[in-house]
């Protein structure tokens, strides 16, 4: 039974493997059957090459021999030739004919029996010349040279003649051998041919039902497998997941592909539920912020009007430093609505400044700036508590980077920690120069508004030691949208503590 469960479990499987011996036997079958055929096809072309060329060659070479020799000893008969001489010139063409004769009355042996009893009947027929022949040569060996002519033009003759007959004969008989085998080797190429083509013919049978096996037993289920993968991982949990049917590795396929369904769409709801968890803490963050953002206010006598225009400057500056592939990297999308979004926060330390230093209307002393300094220390010691309790999150950081930077300076003589250069987070560096863009525009009792060309020339003259150049050249590039911006939403003269402007103490 187990047996039997495991070859169940395993029917593609099978299916494949029995598809496939099927069709690699029938192409064995057609490569052996091809093989014979073609053997066949080149022996029996062999040896009719050789029955036409071989065989024949040499009987017709034996008779140029034998007439050479009449020929010779009926010139001889004429010339009065020397008879030494003339039976050693017919011993040599003997020899030649004798060694050709005897190859081929060896290979007689294995010769059909027609053209074997022709050539048995020519070779009694090259005897009886030889014996004519060699009677004429006796009675001229005798002097007798009258009888010679006479039996050389009589008996020599009709021999040679007879002979003459035989081999014609022979030829005839190779010839029809020659036809045998032709038909012979029609039929053996039909006979092929008729075989090769039936079983071509199952073999294409044979491809076309594994085809229809394997597309509708395999592919067509594992492309139906697959659109619906793919639906589920382009998020359409709604896409159907075909019923279990069969007991396969397909089957197990479709019960895997349902489960991994039900787990994605346990996963999705757990995601939607942590995604309005986070909408919800997202909102509360965001409702803190504002209420830290509200309690500076509150603490310092700057205007909301300065918080959102220094949102606005440093909006602009990450738009524009963002097009230089220099700081393309750092300024992505996120990264921006995440600095603007902690401009406002800049000053938050300012809740821990003493009143009477915080609201003093007139210059601070050098100790009373000093404690003023401490904001930025403040400040950072309430986000990092925020940080601890809530872990760091891209917005805080980016708020940590523009509390921490915002009153440093590019030559590193800024405060709280003299930092330097690119050492400064680009946060800070922007937020320090529309900070002080927005004061040097603002106006305060003890003090008039500057025009927006003379907080660009201050700005100019702090680029490399206030301010970073880049920030700097951002800025001159996008000036129009911070002259506008300064000019419509400007803060009337008000009470408020004097503030270090100046590119020594700003």
């Amino acid at each position: 039974m187990k047996m039997f469960s495991t070859l169940r479990k395993r029917s593609i499987a099978l299916e494949v493997m029995l598809v496939f011996l099927v069709i690699l036997g029938m192409t064995i079958a057609a490569g052996y059957l091809l093989r014979n055929v073609t053997r066949h096809l080149v022996d029996d072309a062999r040896d009719a090459v050789w029955e036409t060329s071989v065989p024949s060659s040499f009987v017709f070479r034996m008779m140029d021999e034998q007439w050479m020799i009449h020929q010779t000893i009926a010139s001889a008969l004429v010339r009065g030739t020397a008879i030494n001489a003339l039976k050693a010139e017919i011993g040599k063409r003997e020899q030649e004919t004798d060694k050709r004769w005897n190859e081929l009355l060896g290979w007689s042996l294995y010769f059909p029996p027609a053209p074997k009893a022709a050539i048995e009947r020519t070779t009694v027929k090259l005897n009886a010349f030889r014996a004519s022949y060699r009677q004429t040569l006796a009675m001229l060996e005798l002097g007798n040279a009258v009888g010679a002519r006479a039996n050389s033009q009589s008996a020599e003759a009709d021999a040679v003649l007879m002979l003459a007959g035989g081999v014609s004969g022979l030829l005839q008989t190779m010839g029809e051998r020659i036809d045998i085998m032709q038909q012979r080797m029609e039929n053996t190429a039909e006979r092929g041919v008729t075989q090769f083509i039936w079983i071509a013919l199952t073999i294409g049978a044979l491809l076309l039902l594994s085809y229809g096996v394997i597309h509708f037993r395999i592919i067509r289920p594992i492309l139906s497998l697959n659109g619906t993968m793919e639906a589920l991982a382009a998020g359409d949990l709604a896409v159907p997941v075909q019923p279990v049917v069969r007991d396969d590795e397909i089957g197990r396929m479709v019960k895997t592909v349902g489960v991994f369904k039900e787990g994605l769409l346990k996963i999705n709801r757990l995601f939607n539920a942590l995604e309005q968890s986070q909408e919800a803490n997202t909102r509360t963050n965001e409702a803190m912020m504002r209420a830290l953002i509200g309690l500076a206010g509150a603490r310092d006598n700057e205007t909301g009007a300065h918080l959102d225009r220094t949102q606005l400057y440093v909006s602009i500056l990450c738009e524009t430093l963002a097009a230089d592939p220099e700081f393309a990297q750092e300024l992505g999308a996120e990264a921006v609505q995440h600095l603007v979004a902690a401009a406002p926060l800049h000053d938050i330390g300012k809740v821990a400044i003493p009143d009477h230093i915080l609201h003093k209307p007139g210059r601070l002393t050098d100790d009373e700036f000093a404690i003023m300094k401490t904001h930025v220390v403040e400040g950072l010691s309430v986000i990092d508590k925020v940080i601890r309790d809530v872990g760091v999150t891209p917005y805080l950081k980016a708020t940590r980077d523009v509390i921490a930077g915002h009153h440093e300076r590019y030559d590193g003589k800024g405060y709280p920690y003299q930092v330097a250069g690119r050492d400064i987070p680009l946060g800070g560096r922007i937020m320090a120069l529309a900070d002080v863009y927005d004061a040097l525009r603002s106006a305060r009792v003890y003090k008039a508004a500057m025009s927006h060309e003379q907080a660009r020339q201050i700005l100019i003259e702090g680029s490399a030691t206030h301010f970073d150049p880049k920030v700097v050249a951002a800025f001159l590039q996008a000036e129009s949208r911070f002259r506008q911006i300064a000019d419509t939403m400007g803060d009337q003269a008000q009470a408020e503590p004097p503030v270090e402007i100046s590119l020594k103490s700003a």
